[in-house]
């Protein structure tokens, strides 16, 4: 009965400290201006390392 009670305050310290420690916080703000974008016109057996480029259509 006594190792029960030891195992369940375990239990409950462990998964309380997660809980106290794992609050959700506030997402950040967007920003105005956006830094750069990534293009590439690329398909699946196109690479510019092997030259096969896409046609210009």
């Amino acid at each position: 009965m006594h190792i029960v009670s030891v195992v369940a305050l375990f239990i409950s310290i462990v998964f309380g400290t997660y809980a106290y420690f794992n609050q959700p916080i506030e997402e950040p703000a967007w920003p105005d201006d956006i830094p750069g974008f990534a293009f590439s016109p690329y398909q699946k057996d196109q690479s510019p390392f092997l030259n096969k480029f896409p046609t210009p259509e």
